[in-house]
């Protein structure tokens, strides 16, 4: 009886044995099918029809070994080439397909270090952080949403920290088809300005530190100008800086060749550009260009793709001063004239007097003879 115990032992583990070694192969099979082969791989992909819940750290890559220290990492992708790709495969109606990736680095030797967002449909880079970045180099507060540049406590909606006069560049780099021009809009201790790049960096407007409150203003009935004593622009004009230097000669006679207008700028001109709606006072270009031509400039309305002609109206103060000299000059040659004509006029008074006199006493002289 203990024999037959023993023998119907042995044959049931060998049943167990034999069907586990059946069902291993059942699985690999089933595997290899919905791999689309029959055949046994050195590697095969897995694939699970169910969510997948990894308790533990994961290392995706070519360059994952055995006994990875991940540190604080949850999730590290390790090889030579990192991309994460959002593969859209809508195909149906009016949904969004487009692709995008998640790059680091260029997958050429000498090529550049950064992280991107790739617009994988475009093949551009909308998003991109190059290595060595500084710290802070772009940052959103929480709450307000704010925007630091070099800074992590952006205190207003666009905020930006150097050492050395941080500023916003403005540039036009014609692929519009119109004509390239920079602007730089900056800070540092000595002023606030705008830079004209493109015309060798010229700054048009300033203001200094400490200037006082409500300096310039633009209001509905146009520019408030105060304390101007306070306001300091000027022009480089130093004569070491200047050569071929001639004194201006008969003003008066080409100012009198301009004609000043008062006039209104075209409703259409003061919607898309800005000009003043009330009664102005000037010159028209085309008439002052037939006598001074150098003053005359262009004015470009990148709206309407048009030139129109500008005046330099500060070229004018030399000219008037000069042409006021040279009135005075003549005030003055036609006031020391008027002197001379008074002197004389005073002598011939004097002897229209003497001449009075004398007729007077021979007359007088007549009529006592007369009566002897």
């Amino acid at each position: 009886m203990k024999q037959k115990v023993r023998l119907f032992g042995a044959l049931f583990i060998s049943l167990l044995t034999l069907q586990s070694q059946v069902s291993k192969k059942k699985s690999q099979e089933e595997l290899n099918n919905i791999l689309g082969g029959n055949e046994a791989k050195a590697v095969n992909d897995q694939v699970f029809a169910d969510d997948v819940i990894v308790q533990g750290s994961i290392c995706v890559g070519f360059d994952c070994v055995n006994g990875e220290n991940f540190g604080s990492d949850t999730e590290r992708l390790k090889e030579n080439n990192l991309r994460i790709h959002f593969n859209d495969t809508s195909n149906s109606g009016s949904f969004p397909t487009n692709d995008w990736r998640i790059v680091a680095n260029e997958t050429i030797n000498g090529g550049d270090s950064f992280l991107a967002f790739e617009d994988s449909d475009a093949g551009t880079y909308p998003f991109k952080v190059q290595s060595g970045a500084g710290n802070n180099a772009l940052f959103v507060k929480r709450g307000e949403g704010n925007i630091g540049f070099g800074t992590s406590n952006p205190v207003v909606e666009l905020h930006a920290v150097d050492g050395n006069s941080p500023a916003l560049r403005l540039e036009q780099d014609g692929s519009a088809g119109f004509q390239p021009q920079t602007w730089d809009l900056a800070g540092n201790e000595v002023n606030f300005f705008i830079r004209d790049v493109t015309n060798g960096s010229k700054l048009p407007f300033r203001i200094f530190p400490n200037s006082p409150d409500k300096a310039f203003e633009i209001g509905p009935s146009g520019v408030t100008i105060k304390n101007v004593s306070l306001i300091q622009p000027t022009a480089p004009s130093d004569l070491r800086l200047k050569e071929e230097i001639k004194p201006l000669n008969d003003m008066t006679s080409l100012l009198m060749q301009l004609y000043p207008k008062s006039y209104y700028f075209k409703k259409e001109f003061i919607k898309s550009n800005g000009f003043p709606s009330g009664l102005q006072y000037g010159l028209v270009a085309q008439e002052v260009e037939k006598i001074l031509p150098t003053i005359v400039g262009v004015y470009s309305d990148n709206d309407l793709k048009r030139n129109y002609k500008s005046l330099n109206y500060s070229a004018f103060v030399p000219l008037l001063i000069q042409g006021f000299k040279e009135q005075q000059a003549t005030i003055n040659a036609q006031n020391e004239k008027i002197k001379e004509l008074e002197k004389g006029l005073a002598s011939y008074a004097s002897l229209e007097s003497r001449i009075r006199d004398l007729e007077g006493s021979k007359n007088s002289a007549t009529t006592n003879n007369a009566k002897r």
